[in-house]
Formats: C-alpha cells, structure tokens, sequence
C-alpha cells in the first residue's frame, strides 16, 4: 500500500482531516442568493489548510449540474483567464454560446480575438465577461469564483472593481478567496475592496489534537501497524493541531515503519530531527520570515 500521508501543499491528501461540517455549511449557503458567502475570505496562517479547504468546496460545488468553478491563480491575466476558464468549464452548449458572442472564438490556445481588437483592454474583457455571464445567468447556471492566496496588487483591484459590477447587477457570481491574515487586512484596507468587509470571514485555526490522534489511529491500525494510545498522543502533541504538521509527520512514520510496522517513542526519536527540519524549512521559516 502507498503512503496516503501528502505534506505537498495545496492538494487535497488522502487522509484529509476535513472541516465537513463547516464546508457543508458553506456549500449550502452558496445557493442563497443573499447569503453573506457570495463574498468570502477563508484566512489563516500557512499551512492549516486554507487551500485544501477552498478546493474541497469547489469540488463539492461543482458536483451540482447548475454550477460551474473557476479557479484562479494570483500572477496572471485574472481577467483573461476567467474567460479562458469559463469556457474551458462549460459543457458544449455552452461552449457554443460563448461562441456566438460576436468578435470572439476559442481554440485550444484559448481566447482568440477578432482582428479589429488588437490590443485588447481591461474594458474589453469587461465586456466579454458580462456577455459571458449574461448568457450563463439566461441559462440559470451559477459561478464560483475561486482565488487562492490573494494578495494586494493591480490586477486583483481591477478584479475586484469588476465583481462589485457583477454583484450589483445580480449576477449570480460567488467569490470565495483564500489568504494570510496580514494579506487579507491590506486588502480590506484598499478603497475599491471594502466591500470585502461585507463578505463572509472564514478563519481556519489548529485541528482538535484528538481528531488528530483518531485519525492516525484508524490509519496505522488498519493498515497493519502496531502502535499503542501513548504514542498516538505524542503524534499528536507533535503536530501541534496544524495540519501540514500532521501530514508531513504521518508521512515520515509511515517510511520509517514500513518494514517493521511497529511505531514507538523510539521510531518517533528517530523521525524527530527530519520532521523538524523539513517542517522549518517548508513552513515556519516563510511563517516567521514575513513577521
């Protein structure tokens, strides 16, 4: 058997200590149009799950056939992108409405602009966005937006200018966002983002220790591995309730088990010093490094 432990940031691991009440919660509300998660900001330090969550929610969402999910990356063209995804989501009716909006075609490199659109603007994808939505909206099919660590640059105030437009107008557009704390108060503190402060805020703290040791003990003890309740409780204690924590030391007792599938205080003395050094390095350092 595989390891199912993934300290690999970002993707939903195996064994995910899942927020599912929470999430249900969230993915619920979606569907009210005056919920306050239309807008919403999952924060948190790193590490505790904040990108395993948003994707966890638009993978539930998505299993609705009235809604699409669009994911977004800081660093890119958010505004072409969007476009690029919304059609790339769409089944091929859809597609084919996209593409009787006039100027425009999609191909496999992308968007394709018409000739006289050569240098096309922000007001131009504007205007091909609302097309988009207006067509999505006739159809009654629903977007998720989703954005993962946000941070304070041009490009998101000109996205977050243009989903005020989109909300005032009704589309039925939610955006659900992720970021640092320090990230998401320089957000809230630029004019043409305030609205964020109506939004929903969804902090994302330790995990309870003792879901932490059920869970090791279900996986271990199912799959062949010897170890008593004592050592469960130092496993942890180790992790500290952080969630790359108790991925990162599941993984590296899994290893060094593998062969004699017996986990005890002296296999936890010997993972210690790795797990240490690969938790400061991956997460600690950038955590205190930004302090």
């Amino acid at each position: 058997m595989n390891n199912p432990f993934n300290p690999s940031f970002g993707r939903i691991p195996t064994i995910f200590l899942n927020r599912g009440h929470l999430i249900d919660e969230v993915v619920e509300e979606l569907d009210n149009p005056n919920s306050p998660y239309k807008v919403s900001i999952v924060y948190g330090m790193r590490g505790v799950g904040k990108t395993t969550f948003l994707t966890e929610v638009g993978r539930k969402v998505e299993q609705e056939p009235n809604w699409l999910v669009v994911d977004l990356a800081m660093g890119s063209n958010l505004m072409a992108t969007l476009v690029d995804n919304l059609y790339m989501k769409a089944n091929s009716d859809l597609q084919k409405t996209f593409e009787s909006i006039r100027g425009l075609s999609f191909s496999a490199f992308g968007l394709q602009l018409s000739a006289d659109i050569s240098k096309p603007t922000l007001s131009t994808y504007q205007g091909i966005l609302t097309n988009m939505f207006a067509k999505l909206r006739k159809k009654g099919i629903k977007v998720l937006i989703t954005l993962d660590e946000v941070k304070s640059n041009s490009e998101l105030k000109n996205f977050a200018a243009y989903y005020q437009i989109l909300n005032r107008e009704d589309y039925p557009v939610a955006l659900m966002m992720t970021g640092l704390p320090e990230n998401i108060s320089e957000l809230q503190n630029e004019d043409v983002m305030t609205f964020l402060l109506r939004g929903k805020r969804i902090p994302l703290s330790s995990l309870n220790l003792s879901q932490i040791e059920f869970s090791y003990s279900k996986v271990f003890n199912q799959s062949g591995y010897k170890v008593n309740a004592d050592t469960l409780n130092k496993m942890a204690v180790m992790t500290m309730g952080y969630s790359y924590a108790f991925q990162l030391l599941g993984y590296l007792v899994w290893n060094a088990a593998k062969e004699s599938k017996i986990i005890n205080q002296a296999l936890l003395d010997q993972v210690k010093i790795e797990y240490l050094i690969e938790l400061d390095q991956n997460a600690y350092t950038k955590i205190f490094g930004s302090v």
